[in-house]
């Protein structure tokens, strides 16, 4: 009885075109979810039968709508082209590559690091320009992102100003440590595979990296920069090509607070 009912409404005008875009945005597939969209869009009274065809009892055919205005035509010309499997030597993959040659003790390829590592990549190449990262405590966010990232960015670019922000200065300031051992300790290596360096090859020696006598700023011999901010410090006039926040609120009580 409620088939026949949804048979019988008039097809409005405004509803038809609605449906219209959203039935070629789902590219004619995934009617359920056609339905759930137009009725969040406000037409109630649309169902998704209207898209498919139907016998009545008196042996006539009940045409669906995209026969009937003519969308089943246009689904073809609307569905994009299969995109081209880029080929291996243009996957942006040197980031995971440095971390499982560099750092053989960690475990880099589960499956959501290496979703992760594609994200990154977006960062590197400049395509994207902001990342949020959401992940549970314990996975590694601070320790791949925060401290390896920057520092394999800074091996990459040693010109690089970075950025490292954190709800106080102490946690910024650790980070800053971590990110600056790394560059030293991983610098002074020569990393290589098949025959090719992963990032141009850079001799760095703790000599090389020039201390600031207060942590929250160090230089690397590049000419680089890392500058650690907590909340509240400045920033003004220092420029970055990369600013990383590691933890911008201390804990739930501030992050439920108003006032903070």
């Amino acid at each position: 009885m409620h088939e026949m009912k949804t048979e019988e409404i008039n097809a409005d005008p405004a509803m038809v075109a609605a449906a219209r875009v959203v039935y070629l945005w789902h590219n004619g597939k995934q009617h359920v979810q056609i339905e759930q969209k137009m009725r969040e869009l406000g037409w109630r009274s649309f169902h998704r039968n209207f898209l498919y065809s139907r016998a009545r009892m008196n042996g006539s055919r009940k045409e669906s709508w995209p026969e009937r205005f003519g969308w089943a035509g246009q689904v073809k010309r609307a569905r994009p082209k299969r995109r081209a499997k880029p080929a291996a030597a243009s996957v942006p993959d040197a980031f995971p590559r440095w971390l499982r040659t560099v750092f053989p003790e960690w475990k880099w390829g589960w499956r959501y690091q290496r979703y992760l590592y594609k994200k990154l990549a977006r960062v590197t190449s400049g395509q994207s320009k902001r990342l949020m990262i959401f992940m549970p405590p314990r996975h590694g966010k601070s320790e791949m992102v925060t401290f390896r990232y920057i520092a394999w960015r800074l091996l990459r670019h040693p010109g690089l100003n970075v950025i490292v922000g954190s709800y106080n200065q102490r946690l910024a300031n650790k980070a800053s440590r971590r990110i600056q051992r790394i560059h030293q300790d991983v610098g002074s290596r020569t990393m290589k595979r098949s025959g090719k360096p992963d990032f141009p090859v850079i001799t760095i020696t703790p000599a090389a990296t020039r201390r600031a006598l207060a942590l929250p700023e160090w230089e690397t011999g590049g000419g680089g920069t890392v500058r650690a901010v907590g909340v509240g410090a400045g920033i003004a006039g220092f420029g970055a090509g990369l600013v990383v926040i590691d933890d911008p609120v201390r804990n739930r009580a501030d992050a439920e607070s108003e006032t903070y």
